[in-house]
């Protein structure tokens, strides 16, 4: 095949790539771009290109799951709200606590909490992290 419908092709993958993510089309994108990259070396066989367009294809698929597999594995999973970062934060009485229990916003977010009877719009300072149940002092 000529260079110029091995380019269409790969372009025309490319767009599908973009146009609908994760098919993972842009490998045989790629794979089509050096297929037109061997016709111009002199590859002319439409054998030997289709052998180049799967193999460029598979080759760059290998590479980018190792890739992948590496960057995965040295990854820690840092949680947003791990216990040790919230305790000692301030928040806001956002329902006041009644009974001892209420709730407050810390950052963005509204938590379930225990602690003393305390008015709306009250600072107070996170002294435990029960599950998901802020316990919670008044801060002066």
């Amino acid at each position: 095949m000529d260079i110029w419908i091995w380019l269409a092709i790969g372009v025309a993958l490319f767009v599908l790539e973009i146009a609908a993510p994760g098919y993972f089309l842009i490998f045989p994108a790629a794979g089509a771009f050096v297929a037109g990259l061997a016709d111009l070396a002199g590859i002319h066989a439409i054998e030997g290109q289709l052998a180049v367009f799967s193999g460029a294809g598979i080759a760059l698929f290998a590479g980018a799951v190792r890739h992948y597999r590496n960057m995965l594995s040295n990854r820690r999973q840092d949680l947003v709200n791990r216990p040790e970062r919230m305790v000692g934060a301030l928040a806001t009485v956002e329902d006041a606590l009644e009974g001892g229990r209420g709730k407050v916003r810390l950052g963005d977010t509204v938590w379930l909490a225990r602690g003393p009877s305390l008015a709306k719009g009250r600072p107070v300072r996170v002294a435990a992290v029960d599950g998901t149940v802020l316990i919670v002092e008044p801060t002066e």
